[in-house]
């Protein structure tokens, strides 16, 4: 006998996060269409373009023995005031596949890092949009800022920090901008930035729970998801970014998160706990076979659904046949599950009848010679000796009779035999043994 209990631990996840599809291809710069040097240019990676001047391509070791942030490539731009009369300001970009949403809010994340050669701490990253085709542009105005539809997405304070550093800001496009570029912010002194690992998600509210959830029992339902710089509520007061639930309800949360969008759900959770013990089917059983058991479930609780391996759907089945009975019982999406093992046996003495004549005259009526038995018969010997000991007959099977033939064919003379019968059986489910003899009389 055999029980299963299936329990659920669930977990909703918002779509800021690692596993969620950035709209970036390439985004971490391991994709290139030949292999790099220490220092390439950025075209050399799939699916970047430079814009203005060359913003750079690195893998490790890199020009400058810096390592990437992840995986073995990153990007590199600045911003030069020696090639006067004007400032040079590198930056790159990418085709979007599906250009951004106008007033749709999305968050990027990315690691950057401030060249430790570079001549001044002035400068920051800055993310435009447009809608146009933004290379390649002049030297005299290649600063993207200064394109009539080049919309600033965002940017980051001035960074400071030769390590890798993580940077984040959210931003709502005003224009469906068919190209994302990555610039220098316009500033007069020399720097020089590294960038890798960058990823953009596209913010929206969506539906984060089911409209009803099943509790099973056991079972603990673990709501929410953590998400960065982002204030939770829910409605019994707590505000961390999971709730664990452990009885039936009505639940909903708010979240002010780091872009200002506020998100909110609900869900009901509905009792479907079964309780059931260990075992509720009971022991496996071995019963007389003229007795066909009931296999019952002991429980009075209701709305519960029966699923018996038979085909049978009530609580409570008659075992017409010996073999194993399987029960899932089940209560919205939760379910457990048990089997029982039904064997028969005969509740009948075993027991051996053989006649004392027969007339093996074929007239069809006591032609043979042979034993009946209720028993289940394990093993069996029938053996048959005339007067002086000959054995004349013997059989290993209770369904194969003696005609009367002796050793020659011929059916013999009348007279008395002697008979032993040798078998094991079996006996209210235990083995036994026995022999019984006796005498027969062949009358023609």
């Amino acid at each position: 006998m055999r029980i299963i209990h299936f329990f659920f631990f669930v977990f909703f996840f918002l779509n800021i996060n690692i596993d969620a599809q950035t709209i970036l291809k390439n985004g971490y710069f391991e994709e290139y269409t030949s292999a790099p040097n220490d220092i390439s240019q950025i075209n050399l990676a799939r699916h970047w373009k430079a814009v203005s001047v060359t913003a750079d391509l690195f893998c490790e070791p890199g020009f400058f023995n810096v390592e990437a942030y992840e995986g073995d490539c990153y990007a590199g731009f600045g911003l030069w005031s020696s090639t006067a009369p004007y400032i040079t300001t590198e930056s790159f970009s990418q085709l979007l596949d599906t250009p951004l949403k106008a007033d749709t809010d999305y968050y990027i994340q990315f690691h950057a890092a401030y060249a430790f050669w570079s001549a001044g701490i002035c400068s920051s990253i800055e993310l435009f949009g447009m809608l146009s085709n933004p290379f390649p542009l002049n030297n005299e105005d290649n600063y993207v800022g200064s394109q009539l539809d080049a919309e600033l997405l965002g940017s980051t304070d001035v960074i400071t920090n030769v390590e890798w550093e993580k940077f984040s800001f959210c931003f709502r496009p005003t224009e469906n901008h068919r190209h994302l570029i990555f610039s220098v912010s316009d500033n007069s002194c020399d720097q020089y930035f590294y960038i890798d690992a960058i990823e953009i998600y596209e913010l929206e509210q969506e539906k984060f729970f089911e409209d009803t959830l099943s509790l099973c029992y056991g079972d603990t339902i673990l709501l929410g998801t953590e998400i960065d710089n982002a204030n939770f509520q829910w409605n019994d007061g707590s505000t961390n970014a999971t709730l664990a639930v452990t009885e039936p309800g009505d639940y909903w949360w708010l979240v002010d998160t780091v872009c200002g969008l506020v998100l909110s759900d609900s869900t009901t959770v509905l009792d479907h706990r079964i309780y059931l013990e260990e075992g509720f089917l009971g022991e496996d059983t071995i019963i007389c076979q003229d007795e066909p058991p009931l296999i019952a479930v002991n429980t009075t609780q209701e709305e519960l659904n029966y699923f018996w391996s038979n085909g049978e759907m009530e609580a409570m089945i008659t075992a017409t046949n010996e073999g194993n009975y399987s029960l899932t019982v089940e209560k919205g999406d939760c379910f457990i599950i048990d089997d029982i093992q039904i064997d028969f046996i005969s509740c009948e003495p075993c027991t051996f009848y053989l006649p004392n004549a027969f007339s093996p005259n074929f007239d069809g009526i006591n032609d043979e010679f042979r034993a009946y038995s209720n028993c289940n018969i394990l093993t069996y010997s029938l053996q048959i000796f005339d007067r002086w000991g000959t054995l004349v007959f013997e059989s290993r099977n209770i369904v194969d009779g003696w005609d009367g033939r002796g050793r020659d064919g011929k059916i013999m003379t009348d007279q008395v035999l002697a008979y032993v019968l040798q078998y094991e059986a079996e006996e209210f489910g235990e083995r036994i043994q026995g022999i019984e003899s006796g005498d027969v009389a062949l009358i023609k």
